[in-house]
């Protein structure tokens, strides 16, 4: 804005000159037939006057067009041209046309709008506009715009307070009372409060009225409560409402059930929600019109109490007919009002399909936010709703954490049911410390099982000591075979006592005596884990203990005896045995275990060949359950019972027969490459890196996938970078991808250090390329060589010779 310091005087008199002196010369063009006179009446000449003063001088002439714009003062009205003039009042440092502009872009409503809007009402606290600052210190408090941040709110609350904006007090001393910025201060609410009031403010009064009236910061005083809440009566509708309750209780009042009435009605009239709610509750049964009236007045007030009556009403047909609809649409308002119990209630609708369409997700979301806010019955039914078929993992976690919320508010079902889902891995992965936890907390609610189970849980404490040990020991000598057990695993693992292998040897036996069969599996075990080769007599026991757990159930048993039938150390060997034993580790609800049986149906090592047979039992484990004893089994002791993931390698068997398609003889799956990328797919989730490789190349080349260079890009890294067996090949794709852009920028440094990668993996191509990279230096004989031993042949012959002038064949393109 230029010349706002120059002399103002002097340039209104110059542009009241250049106002007059264009009107005139318009006037002699009107004589003349050429123009006409419009705009040019002495409220033109001052309207052009306010603009050109807007301009250059005054911040204050901005505003005040601003204003005639947004008002159709003698002007077409447009919030357009008003917003314009507030604008440059603001830059001018006009507090008032910022705060206007404010208030202009917040009426737009769009998230830039809003944006800019607190920008204006920065400028214009700034300014020292109370108005603005009153506004931010609202929009802070309230979420709006911005995150909530209660410290900033209480900031701008005070500037206008000190501002003199009353109503930036009352929030003020708000904020204080309820303690939203920590601790409660009523000492400083009474103040700001008694500031309002002596200011006029009417809910200053109010709220000062209430602090009397609680004896919050001061000492209760009815009277004088009941005085304030007659002062700010009716502006405050809900002052109207206290005086009420004063005269029905006969505090600070003479008790007067007429005078309570009244001012009830008179805070209802004037729009006070829980005025209309106490006059309904008041209204006799047989006017239930009049009931339904002052309940819908009170819900249109926001008071929920109201809307939930009324939800309740319809629901349950007090004095109305019942309407379940009407019934779900009161719920649903009382909900949005923040009371959770309408959420329940509509929650409970949602999911019986009450007045509304089913909606079990919907309900479940209602659930979870009643249940979160304290409401039991929701946290209840939640927890029913989540573990009720068909379960998904995320349904059970939440089901978990609904019983442990219950749990912990003393429920001691709720523990006890969850200790037992940690017992034996129902729903949930096993879990010997949570167990315990729970099952003390269930003991603790007297819950006798929960009592007798804690002993068996402790050894799998994850932080175990020696009086864990002590417990199973003396569960152990009192006959508890599972206690024996507990015991020979606290000994071979070394948790709470020194590792002892020949004890955990006796404590297994002990077990395996008592019948508890896992302890005969971990005999065997342990025997066949020997470090020293083993006698006759301890290899008959070995497998006297692996047949004694095969017999009853432990399929991993089944599958030790089949594996050793398979290996001469421990006899001769003997495949149809061995697949007897696999077969046996196969079962109908342990599918994991089928695993071993599917691949010598697929070789014929056994047993009669057929990849159709294989297949359907590598379906079957590939869809094995993610919880299942034999699994527990296999996690407990994954270092030394079986090695790889037989569920991800079931399913890149499978994968490779479908892509494969039927031999010759017509054995086999048809061949169907959508299926097989999808098989890829699941191994790769799985972690096993050559399904990851599979299913990049389906995507690099487009079989039975849409072709994606960028998603075959991430797979070949999965499988390159797999911790337990990576894929020398994908390091060597993900290299070319590298080097030649495939899916990704060109990089020639990571191309290099993914064909390094796959050299070392054994992996000629990686070599070659490597040695390509190199091309003219001293590595590149090295790597040709390691090319040439790998059994690249194109490499042998470039060893010694110049690969300067090579020429780019199927050597260095992908696999």
């Amino acid at each position: 804005m230029n010349g706002l310091n120059s002399s103002v005087n002097s340039t209104h008199t110059t542009y009241a000159e250049l106002a007059w002196t264009h009107c005139l010369i318009r006037w002699g063009l009107l004589i003349l037939g050429v123009t006409s006179l419009s705009g040019c009446t002495l409220f033109g000449a001052s309207l052009l006057l306010e603009e050109q003063s807007c301009q250059y001088v005054s911040a204050n002439s901005c505003y005040q067009l601003g204003l005639r714009y947004q008002e159709g003062s003698g002007v077409k009205k447009s919030d357009q041209q008003a917003l314009k003039y507030f604008l440059l009042g603001c830059e001018g440092k006009s507090a008032a046309a910022c705060y206007q502009a404010g208030q202009l872009y917040e009426q737009q409503g769009s998230k830039k709008d809003l944006t800019t809007a607190l920008d204006s009402y920065g400028k214009g606290c700034d300014y020292k506009s109370s108005d603005a600052c009153l506004r931010l210190g609202q929009l802070y408090q309230q979420g709006k715009v911005v995150t909530v941040d209660q410290t900033k709110a209480r900031d701008y609350y005070q500037l206008a307070c000190h501002y003199e904006q009353l109503v930036g007090c009352v929030n003020l001393g708000w904020l204080y009372q309820q303690g939203i910025l920590g601790q409660t201060d009523f000492s400083q609410s009474y103040r700001l409060y008694r500031r309002a009031c002596d200011g006029d403010n009417t809910l200053g009064c109010y709220r000062l009225g209430r602090l009397y009236d609680l004896g919050e910061g001061v000492p209760a005083d009815p009277i004088q409560a009941a005085n304030l809440y007659q002062r700010a009566c009716p502006a405050v509708a809900d002052a109207c409402y206290q005086l009420g309750v004063q005269y029905e209780e006969g505090k600070g009042r003479d008790p007067d059930v007429k005078k309570a009435t009244e001012y009830y009605t008179l805070g209802c009239d004037n729009h006070s929600g829980i005025a209309c709610y106490t006059l309904a509750l008041k209204t006799p049964s047989d006017q239930w019109l009049t009931r339904l009236s002052l309940l819908n007045m009170a819900c249109e007030e926001q008071f929920a109490k109201g809307c939930l009556t009324l939800g309740d009403d319809y629901y349950q047909g007090n004095g109305i007919q019942i309407n379940l609809e009407q019934a779900q649409s009161f719920y649903q308002r009382t909900c949005q009002l923040n009371n959770y119990q309408g959420c329940f209630q509509q929650a409970e609708g949602l999911r019986k399909g009450e007045g509304v369409k089913a909606n079990p997700v919907k309900a479940n979301t209602l659930y979870q936010l009643a249940c979160d806010h304290k409401i039991n019955a929701a946290c209840y039914q939640l927890a029913i709703n989540n573990f009720a078929a068909p379960t998904t993992t995320e349904k059970i976690a939440e089901g978990v954490k609904r019983l442990d919320g219950l749990c912990q508010a003393s429920l001691a079902k709720a523990c006890y049911e969850l200790a037992q889902r940690y017992q034996i891995g129902r729903d949930v992965l096993q879990n010997g410390a949570q167990a315990q936890a729970y099952f003390q907390l269930a003991c603790d609610g007297q819950i006798a099982e929960a009592c007798f189970q804690l002993g068996p849980l402790m050894e799998a404490d994850y932080d175990p000591d020696s009086q864990v040990a002590n417990q199973y020991l003396r569960a152990c000598t009192l006959g508890s075979a599972e206690g024996c057990y507990r015991l020979g695993e606290h000994y071979r693992t070394g948790s709470g006592v020194n590792k002892n292998r020949d004890l955990a040897l006796q404590e297994y036996k002990k077990a395996c005596d008592g019948e508890y069969y896992r302890g005969c599996y971990w005999q065997g075990r342990l025997l066949e884990l020997t470090p020293t080769q083993l006698d006759e007599k301890a290899i008959a026991t070995m497998q006297q203990r692996y047949q004694t757990a095969c017999d009853n159930g432990i399929r991993l048993a089944c599958y030790r005896l089949g594996k050793m039938k398979q290996n001469s150390q421990w006899g001769k060997v003997d495949p149809p045995a061995a697949a007897q034993y696999f077969r046996a580790a196969c079962s109908d609800n342990e599918w994991l275990t089928c695993y071993p049986l599917a691949g010598l149906l697929l070789t014929g090592n056994g047993v009669i060949k057929s990849a159709a047979q294989a297949a359907k039992l590598y379906k079957q484990v590939c869809n094995s359950p993610s919880v299942n004893p034999t699994r527990v089994l296999v996690q407990q002791a994954k270092n030394v019972v079986v090695s790889g993931n037989w569920s991800a390698q079931a399913c890149f068997k499978l994968g490779l027969l479908y892509q494969q398609g039927k031999d010759a003889e017509g054995d086999g799956v048809d061949k169907n490459a959508k299926t097989a990328a999808t098989l890829f797919n699941k191994a790769c989730r799985l972690q096993w890196g050559e399904g990851c490789y599979l299913l990049a190349i389906a995507q690099d080349y487009g079989r039975g996938v849409l072709k994606n260079n960028q998603q075959a890009l991430t797979n070949y890294e999965k499988a390159c970078n797999e911790s337990f067996d990576p894929v020398g090949e994908a390091c060597y794709n993900l290299g070319v991808s590298y080097r030649d852009g495939i899916g990704t920028k060109v990089n020639f440094a990571l191309a290099q250090a993914m064909f390094k990668k796959s050299c070392r993996l054994g992996q000629a191509r990686g070599c070659f390329n490597l040695a390509l990279s190199y091309r003219g230096q001293q590595q590149a004989k090295h790597y040709f060589a390691q090319a040439c031993q790998l059994g690249l042949a194109t490499a042998c012959n470039l060893v010694d010779g110049d690969a300067s002038g090579y020429i780019v064949t199927t050597e260095t393109g992908k696999l």
